[in-house]
């Protein structure tokens, strides 16, 4: 996989492993799930956290890399319930590292802001949490 691509599997995998939501990139998720997605918020189910990165800036003539992903959060109308799930994240992930996700080396992730974002059109709340990541990321050019 690409560098983005493991990145991002290698997150959403975090997640599932601490129990923050479920992770299943090839399949359904039921109605009473908390799913992880990438890129593209779905209709269902109602609770849902979308991860998107979106910043890849790299240090001139290194593999170091600054990135940024959001981090979207959908819950119902409860709004408790998005903030649970958002503090969930941010205990995990919150000046964590280093993390290993096939060719993505983080060595440190942190979150540095928060966007409330209202209501879709059912009603349902939304926030996003911009995180930012220092890491490797390979090229052959560089060492």
């Amino acid at each position: 996989m690409s560098w983005e691509a493991d990145f991002l599997a290698g997150l959403a995998q975090t997640l599932a492993d601490a129990d923050i939501a479920t992770w299943r990139p090839d399949t359904a998720y039921a109605a009473d799930e908390t799913a992880i997605v990438l890129s593209v918020v779905p209709a269902a189910p109602d609770k849902v956290i979308t991860l998107s990165l979106y910043l890849d800036e790299p240090v001139p003539g290194l593999t170091d890399v600054t990135a940024a992903v959001q981090i979207r959060f959908r819950a119902g109308t409860d709004p408790n319930d998005l903030a649970d799930m958002a503090d969930a994240v941010y205990q995990l992930l919150h000046e964590s590292g280093p993390h290993v996700w096939g060719v993505a080396y983080v060595t440190r992730l942190w979150r540095d802001s928060v966007a409330p974002l209202g209501q879709d059109p059912l009603g349902r709340l939304e926030r996003a949490d911009n995180y930012y990541l220092r890491g490797h990321r390979p090229h052959s050019r560089l060492e």
